[in-house]
């Protein structure tokens, strides 16, 4: 099965860009956050994974 993804209205997912733009040391709110990390991957990749039945 094929799916495309297209963008929508999604105020949440705006609000969340939002703050990682004006945040870019706590781009997930880790107290430790050193920058790109494992748990930013997740969540980014989390979506396509979904999306197209993956796992990790």
């Amino acid at each position: 099965m094929r799916i495309d993804r297209n963008i929508g209205h999604a105020p949440r997912v705006e609000a969340i860009g939002q703050k990682l733009m004006e945040s870019p040391m706590r781009c997930v709110d880790c107290t430790e956050c050193k920058g790109l990390c494992q748990e930013l991957i997740e969540v980014l990749v989390l979506p396509d994974m979904v999306l197209k039945g993956r796992d990790g």
